[in-house]
């Protein structure tokens, strides 16, 4: 499940730091000392620390902190959950890009696979107490905005699990991969905007690499379809094709790209106001093969 990520931003400050890193798939897990990485802006701290690389298919830890090193108490942004690190895998580089697209078509692949924010291939990682198994219901949270203080010299901190996943069973593929840590910072208290939904994160990130866990530690199964390979299936559909051109992009409410059970659900809502119809739905069921087993066109 992914939290506290639909919130405005303008620009942060984003350091990679470089850690493990392979063009080619490890294979198996290597031994290490932990993966760390720390920023500094507007006199707040931010750490990242991994317990070794992410594991494909079981949980693997991060820890994140910060820290108020200034003489003034600070303000920050937390979402439904209030976690006051936000912590992120991001690891579309581990699977095959597909192929372009153009006009609307290309747009609609982009948009789906995360252009703007989001996407399948960034899975948030949750508060310790929050993980449960992957064939279990997550907790989720309130869609609320939480706006807090850190006080001068104070810190915080949270422990957070990945459970190797794309938020279901399938694992995730073995690669290269980076994880973010974000402070939702709005400002230093009393001075600047008082505006608490232009946050200006601050981040850092450590480029890693998700390997598969040691042989009888389990995380064996195949990883799902390439996102990216899915939606080049059913861009190629040609009903599904014209469902996605047929109207200008204002039109679109969420082109949806979700794993359910190895099967990627490809879909798109469009808001049919705009032209004086009804909202609509179109969707195509891509299997681990790249074949459409299903499609559904509403109304």
């Amino acid at each position: 499940m992914r939290t506290d990520r639909a919130r405005a931003t303008v620009a942060g400050l984003l350091v990679i730091v470089a850690a493990a890193c392979s063009t080619a798939a490890p294979s198996s897990e290597p031994a290490g000392s932990p993966l760390t990485a720390t920023t500094l802006r507007d006199s707040v701290r931010v750490s990242l620390a991994l317990e070794g690389p992410p594991l494909a298919g079981q949980v693997s830890w991060a820890d994140g902190r910060v820290d108020n090193l200034g003489p003034k108490a600070v303000r920050w942004s937390g979402g439904g959950c209030n976690d006051p690190v936000g912590i992120f895998i991001e690891f579309a580089r581990a699977f095959d890009p597909g192929r372009p697209w153009p006009g609307l078509l290309g747009r609609f692949k982009a948009v789906a696979l995360g252009a703007g924010g989001g996407g399948p291939t960034n899975i948030g990682y949750e508060e310790q107490s929050r993980i449960r198994p992957a064939d279990q219901i997550p907790i989720g949270c309130h869609a609320n905005l939480h706006v807090n203080q850190l006080a001068a010299g104070a810190s915080l901190a949270i422990r957070a699990g990945w459970n190797g996943t794309l938020g279901g069973p399938a694992p995730a593929p073995a690669g290269p991969a980076t994880v973010t840590a974000s402070f939702e910072f709005i400002g230093i208290v009393g001075e600047g905007s008082e505006d608490i939904t232009a946050t200006k994160p601050i981040k850092v990130a450590i480029d890693t690499a998700v390997v598969v866990p040691a042989a009888g530690t389990g995380g064996g199964a195949p990883a799902p379809l390439s996102p990216a390979l899915a939606i080049d299936a059913a861009l190629a559909d040609p009903e599904f094709a014209a469902w996605v051109t047929a109207d200008p992009e204002m039109t679109w409410v969420n082109p949806n790209i979700v794993l359910q059970d190895g099967t990627w659900a490809i879909g798109l809502f469009k808001n049919g106001k705009v032209f004086g119809r009804p909202t609509r739905y179109g969707e195509l069921k891509i299997d681990a093969r790249g074949q459409i087993v299903g499609r559904r066109f509403e109304p």
